[in-house]
């Protein structure tokens, strides 16, 4: 089962099997989604203590933060990763005694993938975040990556670092590297915003090409180990996009295409 999803109960009676349907936890090609409706929960909650109450808005505020976190690429998908996803929700869905309780698991057909309509569908508004979103959500992709890599552990790395062509003869001008480092072999982390239009996608990656081929140059004439290269990304949301990303991953290309998360493992 590759795409499926929970519905969320507010019960607001423990005497009766009364309840309001507020969010959705789905998994979708992969990637997590979590919604709920503010409006419905404020509804749901004058019918337990303000305690209570308080108590699952906080963890509601939670779950929507760490998915995000998960969505931009600042924590790895372990919660979703095969097969411990579906056996995690399952675990939830048993669970029917609290007042959040969770349906049973939903199969998706692989087209239906679009958590906006999924949403609007089975709680009846158009999807949106309900925390206060950080600083760091609102910057770009370029920004958070280099507020991310600001401390010590990578701090061995040069920051947009430039090839130029008197060192590097298969480039014709100055290309940036977003961070660089030279030990026994090459390693270079470069960025990659699928947000972009498909002609500017790949431009990224033809630049990324022959930044790896001008290294690779370099090390055999330096008898350096193999190099290692790595495209930093965050998941898009389009479908199509997303289907690259896939397609990216499932060949080999002579680097790796990871999340910001994932950089800690690399290094």
């Amino acid at each position: 089962m590759t795409n499926f999803f929970t519905l969320i109960y507010f019960k607001t009676n423990r005497f009766s099997d009364e309840k309001f349907c507020i969010g959705i936890l789905a998994h979708l090609n992969g990637i997590p989604h979590f919604g709920y409706s503010i409006t419905k929960l404020n509804i749901a909650s004058k019918y337990v203590n303000k305690d209570l109450s308080k108590a699952i808005k906080k963890s509601f505020l939670q779950l929507e933060k760490d998915v995000n976190k998960i969505l931009n690429g600042q924590e790895a998908l372990s919660l979703f990763d095969q097969p411990y996803s579906k056996k995690i929700l399952s675990k939830l869905v048993l669970k029917k005694r609290g007042v959040v309780q969770f349906s049973e698991l939903f199969e998706l057909n692989p087209v239906s993938t679009d958590f906006n309509k999924l949403y609007k569908k089975f709680i009846g508004e158009p999807w949106r975040i309900h925390q206060k979103i950080n600083q760091s959500y609102e910057l770009s992709f370029n920004k958070r990556f280099f507020s991310f890599v600001a401390n010590k552990k990578f701090d061995q790395f040069d920051k947009k670092y430039k090839l130029s062509p008197e060192e590097f003869p298969l480039v014709y001008g100055p290309i940036k590297i977003d961070m660089f480092k030279k030990e026994s072999f090459y390693t270079a982390f470069q960025l990659i915003d699928f947000t972009a239009t498909l002609p500017s996608i790949q431009k990224s990656l033809n630049n990324f090409r022959l930044i790896r081929e001008s290294l690779d140059e370099k090390a055999n004439k330096e008898e350096l180990s193999k190099g290692r290269y790595y495209l930093v990304y965050e998941t898009p949301k389009d479908i199509v996009k997303r289907q690259l990303v896939k397609q990216i991953k499932q060949n080999s290309y002579g680097y790796k295409l990871i999340s910001m998360a994932e950089m800690y493992d690399e290094i």
